[in-house]
């Protein structure tokens, strides 16, 4: 089969069926996805948005897309069927883009992290509150002419495909692959897979959402000059990445002098040197059992390596703000006994607490994060909502003595037991409101602090 043949989604098959759907996402949608197709089965969700929702939360239009493609922080990618699918990162020129535009032909521009740029795109994975928020990838905005696509392919993550602008044709198999059969065109710069027959198909409008679970191959092709798509991805480590990072969590807690001592009582005769003993294979496989039944069965540190894990960045270096996260952490577990505000450099101040206990007047001279505590722990009308740092992933882990494990970016962030009740409420949303955040800063010393301190590092961010 030819490049040109196989490459296209599907070209002079015929789909069987359509896709099964779901009409709209109301509650009881939603419960017969869950039980129905979330991690099992492809699923059309017709009308996942009304036009209104459309409208506010797909605020992208081709020009948009291609404006925001020459930005130097976007991330951004032209994928070029018609040239042999070559895959080129910008950012772009906006002449570079008009040129290419003017030329027709089959081509595809793709800007991840849109939720950075266009706040009302944030709502989108907000539609998805049912599902865990740590798995929650960026939003990724694509914009295709005619015929447009990025080839016949496989994704490792559950994806939603939401449908933004005008049509886009969406051919599926109906079945997961696994790596093995994964057979890729070799030389091309964009993953295409060399074989694809479509048992499935349909086509989505503005509102419409194509659910797929990891490793159905797809493809989608643009049937409307105004073609933009959003995919809302949901990603988690794969079982081999799981154990392979357990393993090293296990290493390290080993002591750096525990040597080998697996060699056999009596020296073997000359012949069976090269021999390794049964007491050496016996040794081994019991030091490899006993460092990871230790790290198992260590409660604590397994919660911190697996919180870690689960948070990890996943499209930024680990260092730029789990940084700032993991010296918040240690400053945290060197601080004052827990409910005790301590008064220091980096921490809430004394006059915070004497704002919020009614002692000095709301706009009593701070500024800063604590400031910005202060004005949402007293009501003030101006009081600002905070959102979780660009790209940044909040979970936590409830502990068997109730207590939640705080987890930022890859990081365990320690924080006092009268903030450990109001964990959850931080990791709820990625806008947090100051209604929901005013009493809870009034009653905990430690929530303050904490939150100040988030802000102070750019876990938090005041919404402008």
């Amino acid at each position: 089969m030819s490049l040109a043949f196989a490459a296209i989604c599907c070209v002079g098959s015929v789909p069987r069926r359509a896709i099964p759907e779901l009409a709209g996402f109301g509650a009881a949608s939603r419960e017969r996805f869950l039980s129905t197709f979330w991690g099992k089965a492809p699923v059309l969700i017709r009308r996942l948005l009304d036009a209104d929702e459309t409208r506010r939360c797909c605020p992208f239009a081709p020009r948009d897309l291609l404006e925001l493609a020459c930005a130097a922080d976007a991330a951004s990618r032209l994928v070029e069927e018609d040239k042999g699918w070559v895959l080129t990162h910008g950012p772009f020129s906006r002449a570079a883009l008009e040129a290419r535009a003017r030329e027709g032909g089959k081509w595809t521009l793709l800007v991840n992290e849109a939720e950075k740029f266009a706040p009302e795109v944030e709502e989108l994975r907000e539609l998805f509150d049912f599902l865990p928020r740590w798995r929650l990838d960026d939003v990724m905005v694509s914009y295709a002419p005619p015929g447009g696509s990025i080839g016949a392919h496989i994704d490792n993550y559950d994806v939603f495909l939401l449908q933004g602008l005008g049509e886009r044709r969406w051919e599926i198999e109906a079945r997961p692959r696994d790596a093995a059969a994964e057979r890729l065109h070799a030389g091309l710069d964009v993953r295409v897979l060399a074989d694809f027959s479509s048992d499935q198909a349909s086509t989505l409008q503005p509102g419409d959402a194509l659910y797929l679970p990891p490793r159905y191959a797809h493809c989608g092709t643009s049937t409307d000059e105004q073609c933009l798509s959003y995919s809302i991805g949901f990603r988690a480590p794969t079982d081999a990445e799981l154990v392979r990072s357990f393993v090293e969590h296990s290493a390290a807690s080993l002591a750096s002098d525990a040597l080998w001592a697996g060699d056999e009582a009596t020296p073997p005769s000359t012949e069976r040197r090269g021999r390794i003993s049964p007491e050496s294979v016996a040794h081994a496989r019991q030091t490899v059992a006993a460092a990871l039944e230790a790290a198992l069965h260590d409660e604590r540190s397994f919660e911190a390596w697996l919180g870690g894990v689960l948070t990890q960045p996943r499209r930024r270096a680990p260092g730029m703000r789990s940084e700032a996260v993991r010296a918040l952490s240690a400053t945290w577990a060197a601080a004052a006994p827990p409910g005790v505000e301590a008064v220091e450099e980096g921490g809430a101040s004394e006059e915070l607490g004497a704002v919020v206990a009614g002692e000095l007047p709301c706009d009593g001279g701070l500024d800063g994060p604590d400031g910005v505590v202060a004005a949402i722990a007293c009501g003030a009308p101006d009081a600002p909502a905070l959102r979780h740092g660009e790209t940044a992933i909040f979970a936590f882990i409830e502990r068997a003595d109730g207590h939640h494990a705080l987890f930022i970016d890859g990081q365990h962030v320690s924080c006092p037991a009268d903030a450990s009740r109001h964990v959850p409420l931080l990791c709820s949303s990625c806008r947090l409101e100051p209604a929901a955040l005013r009493e809870p800063l009034q009653r905990s010393p430690g929530l303050r602090r904490l939150v100040a301190d988030l802000i102070r590092d750019d876990a938090l961010h005041e919404e402008l």
